[in-house]
C-alpha cells in the first residue's frame, strides 16, 4: 500500500506526458501536474507547513485544487477541503475545530474567516508548470495508516465533525473504482464536474481517476448545455453525478454530444429509475449506482459490472467493506425490516478529529469497530456480503 503523494508520483514517473487534467483549453500532463504540486508544496512550505500540519483548502474545481492538494501531501501534511462558498462563520468553524495553520483559497468570507482565526491565506493560483524549475516530486515518508484528509459532515444532527480519512482509506477505495467499478484505462476521460473537496469527486473523481492513468476533465459549476459541449469535446468516457446532472442531460440539447459515453456512476441520492432508463437506452450507458459516505471514503456498496445489477439499488458491499442491517441489539434483521446500516472495512475512517472514539456497535466477529448509519433505512436498498438482498 501506497501514500496518496507516491500514487501521484508513480504515476507522474509512468505516464508523464500523457493529460492527467483538462479544463476548458487547459491541458495538464501527469508530468505538469508533478511540477505544480512540488511548485504548490514549496508555497505552503514558505509557511512553514510541515507532516501533520492541516492545510485547508478553499478551492472551486480546477488544476490549482489538484496542485495544492497533492502539494499538501507531498511535505506529509492534512487536508482540509471546503467549500470555497461557505460562509465566513461556516469557514471560521471549520479552521479552528481542525487547527489548519493555512487556508488556501481567496475572496471575502475566506479572508473575513482566515483573520477571525489568525490564519495566513494563500490564493491558490499556479504558475505555468511547464516554465518551472522546481525539482522532482518526492513526497516525505508517511505511514498508510497516518490521516491523509479530514472531511467535514454536513452537520445534520449537530456541529459538523471532521471524518479523518487514512492514505490507506482514501487510495483503497479510489482502486476499488478505477479497477471493479469504472474499469479505468489510460484511454479514459472522466467527467469532473462533482466538487473536488467532496468525498465523491475527490476519491472517484481525482484519485480514482489518476491513480488509472485517465483524464479528468474539470468543470467548476454544473450546466447541462455547456457539460454537453464539454463531454463531445473532450471525448469523456465516464460521467459521475448527482441524479438531478443526468436528468438535466436527458432533457438537454439533442440526441449529439453524449455518444461518447461507456459508464456512468450515480450517488448522493436515490436514482429515479424512468431517468436511469431513458438514459441508458438513448445514450448506451451503463449507469451503476451506489451508497456510500464521508465516513467510508467515499463507496461502501456499488452495482458492479460484473455481478447481477437490480436497478433501485445499491448493490453489493465493495471489495474490502462489510455491511449489515441491525437492530437495537445488533442482530441482524431479515428482508422487508427496518433497522440500522453497519459498516466496517478498509474503507472505514479512523474516527471523528478530536472527538472521542465511539463504544464498539455489536456487528459479529472481527474486523474493525463499524460505523452506524441513520435508523430508519430501507433494507431493500442494500445486500449482504453473501449477495443475498436484505
Amino acid at each position: 500500500m501506497t501514500t496518496l503523494a507516491e500514487t501521484l508520483a508513480r504515476s507522474a514517473e509512468r505516464w508523464g506526458p500523457r493529460p492527467a487534467l483538462r479544463q476548458d483549453d487547459l491541458v495538464l500532463t501527469y508530468g505538469d501536474l508533478a511540477t505544480a504540486a512540488v511548485d504548490a508544496a514549496a508555497v505552503l512550505k514558505d509557511h512553514g507547513v510541515g507532516a501533520g500540519d492541516r492545510v485547508a483548502l478553499a478551492l472551486p474545481n480546477g488544476p490549482e485544487f489538484p496542485a495544492y492538494f497533492y502539494g499538501a501531501l507531498c511535505l506529509g501534511a492534512i487536508v482540509v477541503p471546503l467549500n470555497p462558498r461557505l460562509k465566513a462563520g461556516e469557514l471560521t468553524y471549520h479552521l479552528s475545530d481542525s487547527g489548519a495553520r493555512i487556508l488556501v483559497g481567496e475572496g471575502e468570507e475566506i479572508t473575513t474567516a482566515a483573520r477571525t482565526v489568525a490564519v495566513d491565506v494563500v490564493a491558490g493560483t499556479i504558475e505555468d508548470p511547464r516554465q518551472s524549475t522546481s525539482g522532482p516530486f518526492t513526497p516525505v515518508d508517511r505511514s498508510d495508516s497516518d490521516t491523509a484528509v479530514i472531511l467535514y459532515t454536513s452537520g445534520t444532527t449537530g456541529p459538523s465533525k471532521g471524518a479523518e480519512l487514512t492514505h490507506r482509506n482514501l487510495d483503497s477505495n479510489a482502486a476499488i473504482v478505477a479497477q471493479s467499478l469504472l474499469h479505468l484505462t489510460t484511454d479514459d476521460v472522466v467527467f469532473g464536474t462533482l466538487p473536488l473537496f467532496h468525498v465523491f469527486g475527490l476519491t472517484a473523481g481525482l484519485n480514482a481517476g489518476l491513480r488509472a492513468g485517465a483524464c479528468l476533465a474539470l468543470m467548476s459549476r454544473f450546466d447541462a448545455d455547456a457539460a454537453r459541449q464539454v463531454i463531445a469535446r473532450h471525448g469523456v468516457s465516464v460521467f459521475q453525478g448527482v441524479p438531478t446532472m443526468y436528468a438535466a442531460l436527458a432533457r438537454s440539447g439533442s440526441e449529439g454530444g453524449l455518444d461518447s459515453l461507456r459508464v456512468g456512476m450515480v450517488g448522493g441520492a436515490p436514482m429515479p429509475l424512468e431517468v436511469l432508463r431513458e438514459f441508458e437506452e438513448r445514450f448506451g450507458c451503463l449507469i451503476l449506482e451506489g451508497y456510500g459516505l464521508s465516513e467510508t471514503s467515499c463507496v461502501a456498496s456499488f452495482n458492479q459490472p460484473d455481478r447481477p445489477r437490480k436497478p433501485g439499488t445499491v448493490g453489493f458491499p465493495v471489495r474490502g467493506c462489510e455491511m449489515r442491517v441491525v437492530n437495537d441489539a445488533g442482530d441482524e434483521v431479515g428482508p422487508g425490516v427496518r433497522g440500522e446500516i453497519v459498516v466496517r472495512g478498509e474503507n472505514l475512517m479512523k474516527g471523528y478529529w478530536n472527538r472521542p472514539t465511539p463504544p464498539p456497535r455489536p456487528y459479529g466477529t472481527g474486523g474493525s469497530t463499524p460505523v452506524t448509519l441513520p435508523r430508519g433505512t430501507r433494507t431493500a436498498t442494500t445486500r449482504s456480503s453473501t449477495g443475498r438482498r436484505t
